[in-house]
């Protein structure tokens, strides 16, 4: 009986740190940024965002809402993703249903993932 509770406290354990570590990926970042976008949730947006990202969207963020709407994006469910790591770094590719691709840089600050604008992108 000893035993048994011991492995369902480990295994609760792993699947817990599992879980945390799933939700820190330069795809799940990506995700919640642009659910937060559709949105318009710009709290939201700056926890997975740099700060200067974060200075943009405060700016273009209602524009950056009305051009979703406008290609008839109503969530992140009209999109496919596929992210390359290379270090403290990462590129998530979205892809829409018609094939348009769209590349988000992030970088990690303090061991999360953090999508990073530029303007002179």
């Amino acid at each position: 009986m000893r035993k048994s509770i011991k492995f369902v406290f480990c295994f609760s354990i792993v699947l817990l740190i599992a879980a945390c570590a799933a939700g820190n990926t330069p795809t799940a970042a990506t995700k919640k940024f642009f659910n937060a976008a559709i949105e318009n949730d710009s709290k939201a947006m700056a926890e997975v965002a740099t700060p200067e990202t974060a200075q943009l969207m405060a700016m273009f963020g209602p524009k950056m809402q009305e051009a979703l709407a406008e290609e008839g994006i109503s969530g992140i469910g009209d999109f496919t993703f596929s992210e390359t790591i290379n270090g403290d770094t990462a590129v998530v590719t979205m892809t829409d249903s018609s094939g348009t691709e769209e590349n988000i840089d992030l970088i990690k600050v303090d061991g999360k993932w953090k999508v990073s604008m530029d303007m002179n992108k």
